[in-house]
């Protein structure tokens, strides 16, 4: 399981201890696994941010509670094989959280190597928790999630609100769907809490192997320049 998020903790490392001879690999290996590495993270920017915290957890002796397989995918806004993840931690119930997504939303617009994945979490009301539910579980059903979020984002969270963006999404959501949602939202707050993400909004930008956190308000131009440094890092 994750066998290169594996590969990289240890990687890390320097105080691994081997129960057998040390593989010998050639520069023109080394460089091969290098770049399978990289590539793979490319495409899943959350293993990556997760490899760290478990790398920073190991030297600290703390343990990683293993996640759901249960849990449905976050909705991702963009390409979904875009070289830039910015992963979103987001509550409709924030107005700054609001504020930020409709910023990434631009940035998106601007940059088409850009994707973001929306890992709910909210905490701010039980009308932010079932309104990121019925998201979660209408995007993993086809149903038009982006329409959902638009309503959310300009009319709010409220019970009708929420009838009227699930019947815009076009499927049928059930308490099952929202069940396996709810370890979605647990994965994302799990992931926030071990990222050291205490206060929303917050983004972490990822581009190959560097990662650039920013929390609290932000607009399209911050956010832009903030990605462009990590590219930049990511390049070097």
């Amino acid at each position: 399981m994750r066998i290169l998020a594996a590969f990289l903790v240890a990687a890390m490392s320097s105080t691994v201890a081997l129960a057998q001879e040390p593989i010998k690999l050639s520069d023109a290996d080394r460089a091969l696994v290098v770049r399978d590495v990289v590539d793979y993270f490319r495409k899943h920017p959350d293993e990556l941010v997760e490899s760290i915290v478990k790398w920073r957890e190991s030297q600290s002796g703390a343990i990683t509670k293993a996640q759901s397989d249960a849990a449905l995918p976050d909705p991702v806004t963009g390409r979904t094989d875009a070289p830039v993840a910015v992963l979103e931690f987001g509550d409709y119930g924030c107005g700054d959280c609001n504020a930020v997504s409709s910023a990434l939303d631009a940035v998106v617009l601007a940059d088409k190597d850009v994707r973001i994945v929306h890992r709910d979490f909210p905490h701010s009301s039980i009308d932010a928790v079932q309104a990121s539910l019925d998201l979660i579980s209408a995007a993993s059903k086809g149903g038009d999630w982006q329409a959902m979020r638009r309503i959310y984002l300009v009319e709010g969270i409220a019970p009708e609100t929420r009838i009227k963006a699930l019947a815009a999404s076009g499927v049928e959501v059930t308490n099952d769907d929202r069940a396996k949602a709810s370890d979605t939202m647990a994965k994302s707050k799990a992931l926030a809490e071990k990222a050291g993400v205490t206060a929303l909004p917050a983004i972490i930008v990822v581009v190959g192997g560097k990662v650039q956190a920013l929390t609290g308000p932000q607009s399209k131009d911050a956010i832009l320049a903030a990605i462009a440094s990590v590219r930049k890092a990511a390049a070097q």
